[in-house]
Order: structure tokens, then sequence, then C-alpha cells
């Protein structure tokens, strides 16, 4: 059995665990974090991020994809988590990937989307893959656990700073403490504590724009007046001299 074997059985037997942004598992994880566990399973060492791991290997063709492959893809409809490579999946061939999907859609089977690919990555340190435990006519889940298109993966996320899941946006740093606080954020606790406080960093931003636009007003206007109320000072101390 080859290395990529070992890869597809354990991303395989991951499938109906949730998706968390961040994670990567034993409970819970991301598409890269699959990735991550799934190759270091097998003896082979991924970067931890999809932006990373598009890099990883060698680049192939799509027409000459074959199991065991990386495929990155590109959405743009998500701004907080920029491509190219915003998300990743394990080519298990027969047009079949299997992949940590997005918030509320758990580890499984789906079609390839073509559409979105970003690259095909070969992963040659590994070898070529010699034979299956899992033959490709019966990959689990038959056309899929899903529908294709569908594939975008952390959108409401920000990028990780560091390999170790670090955001680089600071409005997520609540949410990110807050989830390893409670579970590592690898578990549906520590999942809703981070959503929470993910969701004070917009209030947190605009708390910060409004107070500074604030204290511009309330300087603008001093200074504004300022030449006038030192007239009048000037005027009152006149007055209050004796003649």
């Amino acid at each position: 059995m080859s290395a990529i074997d070992d890869m597809i059985a354990w991303a395989l037997g991951q499938r109906g665990k949730p998706y968390v942004f961040g994670a990567t598992g034993p409970s819970a994880f991301d598409c890269s974090g699959l990735m991550e566990k799934a190759a270091e399973a097998a003896g082979i060492r991924l970067p931890r991020t999809s932006q990373e791991q598009r890099k990883a290997g060698v680049a192939v063709p799509l027409e000459e994809i074959q199991r065991g492959d990386l495929v990155t893809f590109t959405y743009p409809d998500g701004a907080s988590n920029p491509g190219p490579g915003n998300h990743v999946a394990l080519y298990l061939g027969q047009g079949q990937v299997v992949e940590a999907a997005r918030p509320g859609v758990p580890v499984r089977v789906a079609p390839l989307d073509t559409a979105h690919i970003d690259r095909v990555r070969r992963l040659g340190a590994s070898g070529p893959s010699t034979g299956s435990t899992v033959p490709a006519d019966d990959i689990p889940g038959g056309g899929g656990d899903g529908p294709p298109g569908l594939q975008q993966a952390g959108y409401e996320a920000a990028l990780n700073l560091t390999p170790w899941g670090i955001p680089l946006n600071p409005f997520k740093l609540p949410g990110f403490i807050a989830g390893k606080a409670l579970g590592g954020a690898e578990d549906l606790a520590g999942a809703g504590a981070k959503a929470a406080w993910d969701a004070l960093g917009p209030v947190l931003l605009a708390t910060v724009v409004i107070s500074a636009g604030l204290a511009v007003a309330v300087l603008g206007v001093y200074t504004t007046a300022k030449p006038t109320l030192d007239e009048q000072k000037d005027k009152l101390t006149s007055a209050m001299i004796p003649v």
C-alpha cells in the first residue's frame, strides 16, 4: 500500500466530522487542516494553509489529474479569505474529492468542482499510487455527499498569520482565543464561542471608527472656537482691570 493510499484512507475515515475554521482535528477540521493531517498520517509533511499547500509537490495539468492529487480552488466570494487557493481537497478518482467544505457541512465526498480549480498538485515525494485499499468504483457516497460548486471553505474567517492558525485579522483574535479556551476550536462548543466572539470584531471596529470620528469633530470645533473664546476672555479680563 502506498503513501497516497494511506492518505486517502485516513481522509475518508474523517467523514462526518464538522468543519471548524482553524481546526486540525481530531474532532473537527478545516479544508487545509484535513489535508495536513491526512498527509501526516501517510508520512508526508504539508504546510498548514491552502494558500501554502497550493505550492506543495509539483504542478500537474488538470487533464492528467490522478488519484491522490491535491486540488486547490479559488472562490471569489470571500473577502476575508481571498484567493488564489482559498480551498483545497484530495482527489479520489472518478471525478470525486474528499474535503472539509465549509461551516455547517461535515467532511464529505463531493464531485470535483472543475469550474473553480486553481491548481492540481502531485505530492511527488510520496511516489505514485500503485494500488488502492479503496477501489475507485467503491468510493463511498456514490455520486458524492453534496453537489458541486459548494466546496468553499472559511470565507468568514481571516487568513492565518502563521502555520499555527493565529489570525492575521486582529478583530478575529477574540474568537481565536475563545475557541482555543473552549475546546481548541475543534468541537462545537469551541466553534460556538469562536463565532460569538468573532461577531464582536465588526462592532469593535465600528466603535473605534465612530470614537475617532467624534474625537476629530470635537477637536475641530474646539480649534475653530478657541480664538473667539480667547477674545472673550481678554475682554472680560480688561473689563475687570481698574482704570
